[in-house]
């Protein structure tokens, strides 16, 4: 099955060179996208990245609550920038 994933903050760089669409398998949890994504990055997404998927706030990777995915589902990471 196909989800969406975007990722913004500090490392959006970085994440352009990861695909926009991931095929998944169907029984896929929000977990298992994110070890793939961590997989193709050369260093893992920070635990203070805050996780969303559709308008539901999941919280940061260090705790998160990871939930199957669905078919279209949108998976947002949301990488914190320092700075004021």
């Amino acid at each position: 099955m196909n989800v969406r994933l975007t990722v913004t903050g500090r490392m959006y760089h970085t994440a352009a060179t990861l695909p926009e669409q991931w095929d998944v398998a169907e029984d896929a949890t929000v977990s298992d996208l994110l070890d793939q994504v961590n997989a193709r990055l050369e260093s893992p997404l920070p635990p203070s990245c805050l996780v969303a998927v559709g308008d539901e706030h999941l919280g940061a990777l260090a705790a998160y609550e990871n939930r199957a995915l669905r078919i279209g589902d949108e998976v947002v990471l949301i990488v914190p920038v320092a700075g004021g």
